[in-house]
């Protein structure tokens, strides 16, 4: 029995044996099993991953390239022609009502090619691409995406009265959604990405002030060939308005322009070139740009000078009846009195309408200060009611807020207000000048002048502010002085280096700025005095340049030398008052990259 015992335990061993080995084989089984799945498993993770991966890659490539589509689209968007406030208004009201008909919406978006409809008002373009295509026969992914782009106004901000610029702000938000796909292995992935934004379009008139120089020809009254000439340098934008032919932009040297340059003509090479030309424009230059329009008249000067804001648009001269009732005046005969107005009935009234106007040659108008107030002193020949040579004199002080008007050394008048800074003459300005010294300021801190007259206006000493532009860009004192049918002529009287802070402008045809006397008959006056520099902080613009100085040949030089400073004011928008502006409305777009927009004329 115990043999038995034994061999029963033996058998009971190999039994065991057995067991075990199935059981490992199991086992092995078991973690193969599990080890295939997990690698299975693992695969799908890595492909799940993949296309995750591709999705959010191609959404990302779908924002990128929406982005270039509104960008390219806002560039090449423009509006309907825009020349009266009243065409903007009709603007501002249909971008209000969401009423895209008539084509009179500015939200309209023109077509760029870019799979953008005819236009792109409030309504969302679809733009689908594919980025990776299975080959023939070879397992890979499709990856595209699709994109939608939306723009909508939000809101219009309207100009104040008192801004000439008529300027509208309109406001829009866009939304850009891209979502990306992904297919592998009969697996679909998607992912989206969505942005969104806002921008805004500003749509005004500019102020020609803006030019540092701006000229309708470079020939002079002799159409002599005029240049941009070695050495020079032009801080502000610079334009030349002649077109195709004659009056075209000429370089000698090498010209520097810190600011932009821009001309009518198509192309740098149609330019009249010498002296191993070379000009530098280091803000760029563009060619083949629209032509500017230049004021006819100065009419919007003179109602803005008489008060009458609701028609200063209407670019007419008022007639007599008109004047009577601007002016509050009655019992006059068929014309005019000479002489000079501030305030309604014969200027016996209480409150100012405006500035000064006169009507008549001005024989002396001298700009100065007295401590903080601003100073007019005004000379004419005046008639009917204002018989006999008088003299004017207007001191405003802001100290107060009030204007004393004085005539023929009496104070006559104190008014409670300050005038609107417009003084405009029917007529010529015999002499424009300040208080004599270049040492002492002409144009008080904060004292905001145009001078404007019908006829030349004849500068014959120095104009300088009490607060410097280049020293206080913040400066609030300025100074405009317009022609709007003659010349700005500079007296041969007049000092040596002369001063002038201001901006110039005589733009009617054939007019522009020069030396008075410097041309004699049709010839140059070779013995006309070197009258070394004209220092102008400011801009010129003018359509016809009339000779302020001769160089020629032997060395020998009469009349002034240029040497321009821009006052930076001008480029941020800031100009005198009531001084002309571009007839046509720019567009100006901020908050987005629309590439090539900058200011843009429609």
């Amino acid at each position: 029995m115990r043999t038995m015992e034994w061999h029963d335990k033996r058998l009971s061993r190999k039994g065991s044996t057995s067991i075990l080995a199935i059981m490992v084989s199991l086992l092995l089984t078991i973690l193969f099993t599990a080890t295939l799945s997990l690698t299975m498993v693992d695969a799908e993770l890595v492909h799940d991953h993949t296309r995750n991966k591709k999705a959010f890659q191609a959404a990302d490539s779908g924002l990128v390239h929406s982005r270039r589509v509104l960008s390219d689209a806002l560039s090449a968007w423009n509006m309907p022609t825009a020349t009266t406030p009243g065409d903007v208004e009709e603007y501002a009201q249909d971008a209000e009502a969401e009423n895209p008909s008539g084509n009179q919406d500015i939200s309209l978006i023109m077509d760029t090619g870019e799979n953008i409809d005819d236009v792109m008002p409030r309504n969302q373009i679809t733009t689908s691409v594919t980025l990776e295509e299975p080959a023939s026969g070879v397992q890979a992914p499709t990856v595209g995406y699709n994109t939608m782009v939306n723009i909508w106004p939000t809101e219009v901000e309207r100009p104040a009265a008192s801004d000439a610029s008529k300027k509208h702000v309109f406001h829009y938000d866009w939304s850009v959604t891209s979502e990306g796909a992904a297919d592998l292995n009969n697996q679909h992935n998607q992912a989206t990405r969505v942005e969104n934004g806002n921008f805004e379009l500003e749509v005004k008139r500019p102020n020609f002030a803006t030019y540092g120089y701006f000229t309708q020809t470079m020939q002079n009254q002799f159409n002599d060939q005029l240049w941009f000439f070695d050495g020079e340098v032009y801080d502000g934008p610079v334009h030349v308005n002649a077109g195709d032919g004659e009056g075209v932009a000429a370089f000698y040297g090498e010209p520097t322009f810190n600011g932009a340059f821009t001309a009518v003509q198509g192309s740098y090479e149609e330019s009249i070139l010498a002296g191993g030309a070379n000009p530098q424009f280091n803000e760029g230059a563009t060619w083949g740009v629209d032509q500017i329009d230049l004021p006819s008249n100065g009419w919007s000067q003179l109602r803005a000078a008489m008060g009458d804001y609701a028609n200063i648009d209407l670019g007419t001269q008022p007639s007599l009846a008109e004047y009577i009732d601007i002016l509050g005046l009655t019992g006059l005969p068929g014309l005019l009195d000479k002489g000079c107005y501030f305030c309604p009935d014969y200027n016996r009234g209480d409150s100012l309408l405006g500035g000064i106007f006169i009507n008549g040659d001005a024989n002396t108008i001298r700009l100065s200060t007295d401590g903080t107030a601003q100073v007019t002193e005004i000379s004419m020949a005046g008639t009917g009611l204002f018989g006999g040579t008088n003299n004017w004199k207007f001191r405003e002080s802001p100290a107060t807020g009030q204007t004393e008007i004085w005539k023929n050394g009496t104070l006559v008048k104190t008014i409670g207000q300050l005038m609107n800074g417009m003084i405009h003459v029917n007529g010529s300005i015999l002499n424009l000048t300040g208080d004599g010294s270049v040492n002492s300021p002409d144009i008080a801190a904060g004292s905001e002048i145009t001078v404007s007259a019908t006829g030349d206006i004849k500068i014959g000493g120095h104009i300088t502010y009490a607060v410097d532009p280049a020293d206080n860009p913040d400066a609030d004192n300025i100074l405009g002085i317009f022609s709007a049918g003659g010349n700005i002529m500079l007296r041969q009287d007049g000092p040596n280096n002369l001063n002038i802070d201001a901006s110039m402008m005589a733009v009617s045809n054939d007019h522009g700025l020069g030396a008075e006397g410097i041309i004699q008959g049709n010839n140059y006056v070779y013995n006309y005095p070197n009258k070394g520099k004209l220092q102008l902080t400011g801009g010129l613009i003018e359509n016809r340049n009339q000779t302020t100085g001769v160089y020629y040949s032997n060395g020998h030089k009469t009349g002034y030398e240029w040497d321009f400073t821009y006052d930076d004011r001008f480029q941020t928008g800031k100009a005198p008052p009531y001084f002309p502006y571009v007839t046509k409305f720019i567009m100006e777009m901020h908050g987005v990259n629309a590439e090539g927009w900058g200011r843009k004329y429609n």
